[in-house]
């Protein structure tokens, strides 16, 4: 099962990056590789069909098709390319995005063990895989509210920056219950053997995050944007993690 683990993101990256010449929207990069996750994470958990393999179907399923949903319509309908998109665009060419959506492809790949991990466990059910379960719950609740409150701001045209909820307290309250997800996993196959096929999602996760395609490259454009209120905003909220404003 691995290797078709392995194979099938490959695939599925190349078929949609057929989609990208035909439509010349990179966007929907990010809406297969959630969308890739979901699907991998739920036909795993159906063929090895154990308590365990079907919650983690659970889990990777509903993140992953909420997650899709989410962008589907917040970037995918949206009338304009994502800006990152039209950038890398500019920078390498049209055909370099190959590259870039294999690439997703083993992203897609790596994200995915953790659920086979969870999957192939074959402890019963313990008080980890609950404290796991637990955590997995509140992200993904996270996740939906400050969707939603941003989702909120946009619409009533409130301001230019969202401080609001959430929001007041971590200037990315979105990235940090993504983060928070990735977590769970680690958490749940504690103990086992399989437990070294998760740990790495949260660190790569965080390091995506804050270093790469993450809060940089949004925050940059934030400043170029909105100026001296962002920076201000800046000052007084933390980047990742909630915490009071200053």
């Amino acid at each position: 099962m691995i290797y078709w683990l392995a194979l099938l993101p490959l695939i599925w990256m190349l078929f949609l990056f057929g989609v990208e010449r035909l439509r010349n929207e990179a966007d929907i990069v990010d809406l297969g590789w959630s969308f890739g996750i979901a699907v991998l994470a739920i036909g795993i958990g159906l063929v090895i069909n154990t308590e365990r393999s079907l919650a983690a179907a659970l889990f990777g399923g509903f993140w992953g098709l909420r997650l899709s949903l989410h962008l589907y319509k917040s970037r995918f309908l949206s009338s304009h390319e994502d800006t990152r998109y039209l950038e890398l665009r500019e920078t390498w060419g049209g055909k370099a995005f190959f590259i870039f959506f294999q690439a997703q492809g083993v992203l897609i790949f790596l994200f995915t063990l953790p659920y086979y991990a969870v999957s192939i466990d074959p402890r019963p059910l313990d008080f980890l895989f609950w404290i796991g379960g637990a955590l997995w719950a509140l992200s993904i609740l996270g996740e939906l509210v400050a969707d939603k409150q941003l989702e909120s701001f946009k619409k009533r045209k409130a301001g230019r920056v969202c401080k609001e909820g959430l929001w007041r307290y971590s200037r990315h309250p979105n990235y940090f219950f993504e983060w928070l997800h990735w977590l769970s996993y680690p958490i749940m196959t504690f103990g086992s053997e399989y437990f070294w096929l998760t740990i790495h999602a949260p660190i790569l996760m965080l390091y995506l995050i804050l270093k790469v395609t993450g809060i940089p490259p949004i925050e940059e454009r934030a400043l170029k944007k909105k100026g001296e209120e962002f920076r201000q905003y800046m000052n007084e909220t933390n980047a990742f993690f909630p915490w009071f404003p200053r």
